[in-house]
């Protein structure tokens, strides 16, 4: 769950977003002001507030680039109605993460988590968006299993919205344990367990 960078050239609009999208990465929300913001950007005040009137406002556009990379760089893959066998696509879902974790040395995690764990208890509109985009990342995965489970691949009893997050959670606590311990060893462990907890619904040949 990245977040690709603006390019250049693109509407001062979107630059604002994407500097702020980094900036609270690095530090978070609530200890981003708009100075940093200022600071990073390089546009007067006046300029920042004809785009965005508050901060809240400016935290909600970055979320909204957040879930729009969510559904481009993810949820298009697991959705799509053509494409690899769904076991196979959440495998190769899985092994992205790690590979993603590999590349960034485990640093920055997953930004809906963070966010989610600092704002989830203090801002309910945040609350609301942040639940929305995880049952969306949980609902790409049951639809992928409730495939499976049509197809005969899985037993009856496998049920989308609990495996879905069952995934989604190994995913984030793997990240996070990753982010913290600086190593890929407990995504890594996290996410074989998902796969054995999924392959145990697995139907017998």
């Amino acid at each position: 769950m990245s977040v690709a960078e603006t390019p250049r050239g693109t509407s001062t609009r979107e630059q604002v977003i994407a500097h702020a999208s980094a900036l609270i990465r690095e530090q978070g929300f609530r200890s981003t002001s708009i100075g940093d913001v200022l600071e990073r950007t390089g546009l007067q005040k006046g300029s920042l507030y004809h785009y965005f009137p508050s901060k809240d406002h400016l935290g909600h556009a970055v979320l909204d680039r957040w879930t729009e990379d969510l559904r481009s760089r993810l949820l298009d893959f697991l959705t799509a109605p053509d494409g690899p066998p769904p076991l196979e696509r959440i495998a190769a879902a899985l092994d992205g993460f790690l590979a993603q974790a590999e590349a960034s040395g485990c640093r920055g995690g997953c930004p809906f988590g963070t966010l989610a764990a600092e704002l989830a208890d203090v801002d309910e509109r945040f609350r609301l968006r942040l639940s929305d985009a995880f049952r969306r990342f949980s609902d790409g995965f049951g639809d992928l299993v409730a495939r499976a489970r049509d197809a005969g691949e899985l037993r009856p009893d496998a049920d989308p919205r609990a495996i879905g997050d069952f995934l989604v959670a190994a995913i984030e606590g793997g990240i996070l344990l990753a982010k913290v311990h600086r190593s890929t060893a407990p995504l890594t462990a996290a996410l074989r367990a998902a796969e054995a907890h999924l392959a145990s619904f697995r139907t017998r040949a």
